[in-house]
Order: structure tokens, then sequence, then C-alpha cells
């Protein structure tokens, strides 16, 4: 009789196929030579198995008796993760299909604010507090052969594998030992205990609540100093190292390729039944990270000091910044970076601003004046170039900022180009100003002068980021959707494009901001006059000292992208929230580096307040594409 095969399937082992196949355990399946390559590692989902052909015996018996025959069985068991519930029976709880990262602050749990203490590893019964985190989860084992109060269980995370269009195919282990928490694999793995559930013989065991980190602070509680500037983060919150699996990136091991929401999560337990000395059969489950994953584009603009000159920092640091921090953080959204591009752009000097009406001007309240009463004119200057003078023209009767930007960019001449466009009207005035964008067309830089503004309407005014490192003027209270011509002057230049985050790597700024953030502001202004323009809205300012290569203030940059991304301002009193207006200066387990699904109330809210993934996926769909 030919030997039966069996195709193993995810989650199968030689001991559950034995005893599917009418076995007690897997003792002649090992027997078999076909089957050695499984021998020194568990089964894969299209292994071929062999099945051993089964011995038929015949037993004599006297007839018109009773006969007692015993059936020997053995359940191999099953292993799944799980969130459980506080009324269902254990083996009606639902299976988690997906696990996501933890939003919560580390050894922390309960209601909307976080504010009540995480159960700790030795509670593996429900538990309130716990319940709340709805990322939080268990694994379970159900093995009607145990007679053990506890077992163990192994949890570690598994790194995934590229081909060399980048597309997983595969995933393995860390390198390293489970022992040794030195190495990749032993950073990334959790022993726990699992306990017997309930006051009858359940057959079924749970771990602790246990949580997906991605950083080392929530893990170990490593953690760099305070940058000069920042805040520091809550110190009464640690971490939970015997509760929490480490799922983070492997940039800083040279491999920036290896994205935290393509990795899997591994869930084994080993028979003690199987009769193997050595690599014993074993329950085994896999999950992926994240629900919903979608990529977030991204592109870094690093300003150099002076035209060609050194940049503020190095295109691999900046690199380094979103690949590492801004995977860590939006990891909690089930977000990654899709960064586009790193390149250094030049400071310059080639915008001219057509001012919208003066403030005050008693002739502002319709709009327009009847006429103006002065002339605008500059002359441009090129190294190598003739210079040309444009203008100066008289703004006609009517004519608002854009109209006198038009009519001076009609004058000018090869080999310059220039392009007017309409900025966003600030909050006190009453039309927009409009910018002028010069430039010649070998690439050659342009500089301005001879400035002519002598209307007492319409003013002109330079815009000029040359040389570096100058503090970037900062926008205040009255034009922040707008800009500031010196911010302009940056995106009008080298912005991308209005479908991914544009970033400036500048120097410092003059508030003392860390970052500014230029949003579309549809949510903040029903006025679409006063709403970020093209070109200038869904782009972010972002100082050296975020985007240099240490970790000093690392969540300044995903913080200004929840700005753009999310269409939101700050969150109120939540110091723990990514949104926090005072962004803390490290990732400690206490920082602002969450991202909850509660409703956070934000300072442009209402009571209720906002739920931030379900703003940064909606307010920011334009901005993301699927995984």
């Amino acid at each position: 009789m030919p030997l039966t095969t069996v195709t193993a399937v995810e989650g199968d082992s030689l001991c559950s196929l034995a005893r599917a196949f009418g076995l007690l355990d897997c003792g002649s399946l090992r027997a078999l030579a076909e089957n050695n390559a499984f021998l020194n590692r568990p089964l894969k989902a299209r292994d071929v198995v062999t099945m051993p052909e089964l011995t038929v015996r015949e037993e004599s018996g006297a007839t018109e008796q009773r006969h007692r025959f015993q059936l020997n069985q053995s359940s191999t068991g099953t292993i799944r993760f799980v969130h459980g519930s506080k009324s269902k029976p254990y083996a009606e709880d639902d299976t988690l299909e997906v696990l996501n990262v933890s939003k919560y602050i580390t050894d922390k749990g309960g209601d909307a604010d976080g504010s009540q203490l995480f159960p700790g590893d030795t509670i593996r019964e429900f538990d309130a507090r716990a319940d709340k985190d709805l990322d939080a989860f268990k694994v379970e084992v159900f093995d009607p052969r145990l007679k053990k109060s506890e077992i163990d269980i192994v949890i570690e995370a598994l790194r995934p594998v590229y081909d060399a269009a980048k597309v997983v195919v595969g995933h393995k282990e860390f390198d390293g030992s489970l022992d040794d928490p030195s190495t990749e694999r032993g950073k990334r793995s959790l022993k726990a205990k699992a306990s017997k559930q309930g006051v009858t013989n359940t057959m079924r065991y749970r771990t602790p609540y246990l949580r997906l980190v991605v950083d080392e602070a929530d893990k170990s509680g490593t953690v760099g100093p305070v940058a000069t500037g920042g805040f520091p983060p809550a110190s009464n919150s640690q971490p939970k190292p015997k509760q929490t699996i480490l799922v983070t990136d492997m940039v800083d091991q040279g491999d920036d390729q290896v994205e935290i929401l393509d990795q899997r999560i591994r869930a084994r337990y080993e028979f003690d039944a199987c009769p193997a000395t050595s690599n014993k059969c074993a329950a085994i489950v896999e999950k992926s990270v994240g629900t919903d994953r979608q990529r977030l584009r991204v592109n870094v603009n690093v300003l150099r000091q002076t035209v060609d000159g050194v940049p503020l920092v190095k295109k691999e640091d900046a690199r380094r910044r979103v690949l590492k921090w801004c995977r860590r953080i939006f990891a909690q959204a089930s977000l990654s970076p899709k960064l586009l591009d790193v390149r250094e752009v030049n400071p310059v000097e080639n915008l001219v601003c057509v001012s919208g009406f003066a403030p005050g001007d008693p002739a502002n309240a319709g709009g327009r004046r009847a006429a103006g009463d002065g002339q605008l004119g500059f002359t441009i200057n090129a190294a190598g170039k003739p210079s040309q003078v444009v203008g100066p023209i008289t703004p006609a009767a009517g004519d608002d900022a854009l109209a006198s930007a038009s009519a001076l960019a009609a004058l000018v001449q090869p080999p310059y180009t220039a392009q007017a466009a309409l900025n966003a009207r600030r909050r006190i005035d009453a039309l927009g100003s409009a910018d002028i964008l010069i430039k010649e067309t070998s690439g050659v830089p342009v500089t301005l002068s001879a400035m002519v503004s002598s209307d007492s309407a319409q003013l002109l005014s330079f815009g000029n980021v040359n040389p570096l490192p100058a503090a970037s003027q900062s926008w205040d209270g009255d034009n922040f959707l707008a800009g500031v011509i010196g911010q302009r002057i940056l995106l009008r230049n080298f912005d991308t494009g209005d479908d991914r985050v544009d970033v400036f790597v500048i120097n410092t700024t003059t508030s003392g901001n860390r970052g500014e953030a230029m949003m579309s502001g549809h949510s903040l202004n029903p006025d679409a006059t006063a709403q970020g323009r093209p070109a200038i809205k869904f782009s972010l300012f972002a100082i050296r000292s975020s985007m240099d290569a240490t970790d000093n203030d690392p969540l300044v940059l995903a913080h200004e992208i929840g700005h753009v991304a999310g269409e939101i301002l700050h969150a109120v009193t939540a110091t723990h929230q990514l949104m926090h207006a005072q962004v803390t200066g490290n990732n400690a387990v206490g920082a602002s580096k969450r991202i909850r699904n509660g409703a956070v109330r934000y300072d442009n809210s209402n009571a209720t307040g906002f739920n931030l993934l379900d703003r940064v996926r909606l307010e920011g769909a334009g901005l993301l594409e699927p995984w």
C-alpha cells in the first residue's frame, strides 16, 4: 500500500497531523525518512508530510459477551490570540486576526484619559482597565490533556523577507537567541506564563494582557536625554517588560527596508505529550501587524546654508529621522511613511509679494480702491545674465493684488520667467496678497533689487532666505494658513505637490518653535479665501536639531505631520498625546507620542473631541496610498 501524504496548513505540527490521522502522537511520523526535513523545524504551510501505514489488528472474543475497549486519544491543543471579554464563555471569545500597536501609555489603562494602572503580569483573567485598550491582547492555549496550572508560551516578532522588488515574500526569525536579550531576536521576544482560566476545568490557558510596542523606551526604559529646548515627559510612567513585545524598525542596524507593519507576531506553545526530545511539536499561530495599513507620502527638502554649500543636516540623517521615528509613531495608526525623496535645496531670494490692502486702510472696507495712487516695480539680476527692469506699473481701478502681480509677471522677458499666485487671505485682511516667483531658465540663482513701491494700498516686499542659517520667520495668529513670505519663498520654489507632505529642514524659527505646519485649514475657517493654497498647504518646517544624526526631539516631525495630515491643532491637557502643544524632547514612556483612538479634545474641536486616527485617514486621504 503506498504511503499517504498530507499538505500542512498554518498552525499544523507533526503531532496535530498524527492525531488527525488517528495516531497517538508524532513518533511514527518522525521515524519515516520522508519526514526528516521536519525534525528540526516547525511545519510550514504547504509542507508535504508523509503518513505511516495504519496497522490493522483483529481482536478475538467470545460472542454474546460484553467486551470493553479503550480508545486512546491525544489532543495536541490549539493556540490563538484573543482580547477577552467580560461575559462570554472563554471558548466563544473572538479570535484576533490582526494585532495592533498599543496607543496607551505602556503602564496605563482604563477610560479615555488612560489614568488607571494597567494590570500586571500575574493578572490573567478579565480586567476592565485593560479591556478598554482594544489593542491589548492575550495568547490562549486549549489543551485537554494538560494537568498543569501554568504553562510557558513564547511570543516574538518575525522579520519580513523582501525580494528584489521590495515585496514581502515571507518571514523569518530575527538573528540571535531567544535567551540572549542583547540579540535582535532576544529583544523582540517574550517568554510569558499562561494559567488555567475559570473556576472549573475549562482546559484553556491564557497569558496576562500584552501589548505591542515600537521603541526601546516602552519595552525596557531605554531612552535618550531631553533635547535642549525640549520638554521633559511625565515621570510617573514605567515600561512593562514582562507584558510587551517589541516590534520596531532596523534603521540603526543598517537595514532601513524593514517595516514595522510588515512584521508578524508568532506565539508558540510546545506540547508536553510530544515524544521528541528536542524540537518538540508545538502549537503555533502567526498574525500580521496593523489594521488597514496605508502609506503616507513624504518628501524632504534640506536647506543648504549657502548656494550649493553645506546642508543644515546630512541627507542620510534626515532620511533616518523619517524611517525610524515616523515609522514608530505612525505605526499606532497602521500608517508608515513612504519616503519619496530627500534632497538638498539652495537658499533663494527670488520672490516678490504684492500685498493686499494694508490693514487699517479706510478704503479697505469694499475690498478695492477706485484706483492706485502709486507705482510698483523691481529689477531682476542673475550672474552672467543681463539685469531686467520690470515695470513700474500703476494699479488700475479695481485691481486686487493678484491682478497687479499678474500684470508685473506678464512684463518679465527671457531668460527669466515669472509666475503669479494668490495667497490665502490673512484673518485681518479683506483680500489675500499675491506672490511672483521669478526664475532664470538655465537655473542661475536670481536676486532682486531696485524695488519701486509707492502705492499706499498695494505694497511690494522681497522674499529672501539667503544665506542661512538665519532663523526662519514664523507666522503669527493672523497668517499661519497663508504663511509669511520667508516660508512661501521656500514652498513656491521647492514644494513637490499637494499629494504628499513636503518637509523643509530649516535652522531655527524666530518664534522658537521647533516646527511649524502649513495646514489646509478648511475645518478651521469655512471661508475658502482664508484656507491654505496649493503649493503652500500640506507642508511643514522642522528645525535642524529635530532632523540631525541624534535622537533629540524625536517626536517633532511626527507632531507636525499630524497637523498637516489630520487637519488638527493641539490636544488640550493630554500631555501624553502626540499633538500636545509642548511635545516632549525624548521618547520616554510618559512622552507625548501616543495617537489614541479615543475622543481627545483639541483646541479646534468641540467638547466631544476628535479621534486623531479617523482624522488622519479622512482629512489626509489625499496624502495616503494603499500598502
